[in-house]
């Protein structure tokens, strides 16, 4: 049965099969046209149930709001968003590519910080770059890396 994007995503949060025009769910994969953007993965943290992978490339505006779907159903379900370079990692190349975007992102909100002109602004990088390093921490236990 064809749902709408916002339903499929919704679905993907949730763990549940759907299809819609240009978005699709197996329950565990979201594919946006033919990219895959999306994983979900078994991880129970006390602060929220399960963890989902996004792609951080856009790709398109429409492939941004399938994810922005995501964002909005994940927020709403209690589910920890994490944006990764690979969403899919095969191998240790993969999983290197994904933990060097977390320290890359990092470095980068903690040189805003230090460039920041006001106090509010330097709190917000340094809040974002310690988010980065929380999701590098979820991602290995995730895939129980050391």
């Amino acid at each position: 049965m064809r749902t709408d994007n916002y339903t499929t995503a919704k679905n993907f949060v949730q763990g549940y099969e759907a299809n819609a025009n240009n978005l699709r769910t197996d329950g565990i994969i979201l594919v946006s046209y033919y990219t895959v953007i999306g994983l979900r993965a078994e991880y129970i943290n006390t602060n929220f149930a399960n963890v989902i992978f996004l792609c951080r490339a856009g790709y398109s505006n429409t492939t941004r709001k399938h994810k922005s779907h995501v964002y909005s159903n994940a927020i709403r379900y209690g589910y920890k968003v994490i944006e990764v370079n690979e969403v899919r990692p095969y191998n240790d190349n993969d999983h290197q590519k994904n933990l060097k975007g977390f320290e890359e992102a990092a470095q980068e909100y903690r040189t805003k910080a230090t460039r920041a002109r006001t106090d509010r602004n330097k709190a917000i990088y340094m809040e974002q770059a310690e988010r980065e390093e929380e999701n590098e921490r979820i991602y290995k236990a995730v895939y129980k890396l050391a």
